[in-house]
């Protein structure tokens, strides 16, 4: 499973993606690497590098990025807490 913070869910990885498509107008999208980090049971850290071809708000975006997110869980349900990319070099 993908943890994606979006309410009442736990979205696969595919589901999020294909979110993502939809959204930013990405023609193409490629996870290089992954990893989730358990701080503790109700703690978690996702960072990852992809590459991607896409566009955001009429802008493109760079071409490859990591990117880590946090999330809690609050309530029995998994929230994103923070999400920040950085060009990759």
């Amino acid at each position: 499973m993908f943890w994606r913070g979006f309410p009442r869910s736990l979205k696969t990885r595919g589901m999020t993606l294909a979110e993502m498509i939809i959204a930013m107008g990405v023609s193409s999208l490629v996870l290089l690497a992954s990893n989730m980090t358990f701080l503790n049971s109700s703690a978690a850290i996702l960072t990852y590098k992809s590459t991607q071809d896409a566009i955001c708000g009429g802008q493109q975006v760079p071409a490859t990025v990591w990117s880590s997110s946090a999330y809690v869980l609050r309530g029995g349900k998994w929230l994103a807490a923070s999400h920040q990319e950085t060009p990759a070099k």
